[in-house]
């Protein structure tokens, strides 16, 4: 079997959803009897030299100009299964016409559902429009939440019930990091005097993150704060949390590290003694910011919309979104504590998702 995944997308680009199709791309690839390329933006390039994946990094914009050089390099490769990541960065216009052309062509088109359209959202909903062509062009669509349905349009919801539709959650964006105590300490110290709690939080900041909230939830008297994150004083949310994090009472309790390799996340995440995570919109199995911190073990705290208090197997509290005395009350009450992990726990994860891929895609082919 020949899958060609298509993402706008794709490392060392900034992009969640290029992450995701990296880590998807290895997992198909290390499969046996499985040939994988991505068709992506210039600018990409393999993670390691010995990836199992092929790059078709021909698109510079994703414009009408460059549909003769894609189409002829899907046809030199000649693939059983194109499948689709969306919404993704990177994407031009061509992303609303190729699923429709390629299934014209007779491949078999494929589309992953990252995020959903709800209707506050005018940019968002401007998307969703555009993008329901590529689902009526879909044999078959993978969505990364098992709640899908309450968050499409019900226009949508009823084009979606013709199609063959599989729930695979997502899984970790970068790899499980074992570390022992001396890392640990040297990690800590290299942030935060001891003996502050080492309090961190990792990803994009826009206002559903919550990361504003985290000043709020966090005792500067008990805890130091890393943020692992890009911060534009150009933007005025980014601004607002710069600002508080130079002002008394956080001003020396609070590290922005900006962008930084997959691997060293995993460190820090590993050497926290928790990761908090306080979306405003509750998280879920298909966030990779959330897999990314339970698979390091360290006590993970977020929000959720149905789930509530401390589960065991993952370390991690959940708290109903917005309840501030509720977080720090946890926060105090679990920070510190781990659960070990395997080097190969994110391996694994991909294994049973890339399986997950290939019985949908032999299902219904």
């Amino acid at each position: 079997m020949k899958v060609l995944l298509v993402c706008g997308s794709f490392p060392p680009m900034r992009c969640g959803v290029g992450d995701y199709t990296s880590m998807l791309a290895d997992a198909l690839g290390r499969k046996a009897g499985v040939d994988v390329a991505v068709l992506t933006s210039k600018g990409a390039a393999p993670p390691r030299p010995d990836v199992p994946y092929r790059l078709l990094a021909l698109e510079e914009g994703w414009r009408f100009p460059d549909l003769p050089d894609t189409v002829r390099a899907v046809r030199e490769w000649s693939p059983d299964v194109v499948h689709f990541q969306y919404p993704a960065k990177g994407y031009g216009p061509l992303q609303w016409v190729l699923p429709s052309l390629f299934r014209a062509m007779g491949y078999p088109v494929y589309l992953t559902l990252h995020e959903y359209f709800g209707e506050r959202d005018k940019g968002t909903r401007l998307s969703a429009a555009l993008n329901l062509p590529n689902i009526v062009a879909a044999r078959g669509i993978v969505v990364t939440r098992e709640d899908y349905a309450s968050l499409i349009p019900p226009s949508y919801a009823r084009v979606m019930r013709r199609r063959q539709v599989k729930h695979i959650p997502i899984g970790a964006n970068v790899h499980t990091r074992v570390v022992d105590e001396a890392e640990r300490k040297a990690v800590r110290n290299r942030f935060a005097p001891s003996p502050s709690s080492l309090v961190s939080y990792f990803g994009f900041v826009s206002p559903n993150k919550g990361v504003d909230d985290i000043f709020r939830i966090a005792d500067p008297e008990r805890h130091h704060i890393v943020l692992i994150a890009e911060l534009d004083p150009a933007d005025p949310l980014h601004a607002r949390i710069l600002s508080l994090a130079d002002t008394p009472p956080w001003k020396g309790r609070v590290s922005v590290t900006g962008f930084l390799p997959a691997d060293e996340v995993a460190r820090i995440l590993a050497c926290s003694d928790s990761v908090l995570l306080p979306f405003r919109n509750g998280s879920s199995l298909g966030n990779g910011t959330l897999h990314a911190a339970l698979s390091q073990g360290t006590f993970t705290l977020s929000t959720s919309l149905t789930r509530r208090g401390y589960d065991t197997a993952w370390n991690a509290y959940f708290a109903a979104p917005g309840d501030i005395r509720d977080l720090s009350d946890a926060l105090l009450r679990y920070s510190g504590r781990r659960v070990p992990r395997p080097s190969d726990f994110v391996d694994r994860e991909w294994d049973r998702i890339a399986e997950d891929h290939e019985r949908f895609y032999r299902r219904t082919g």
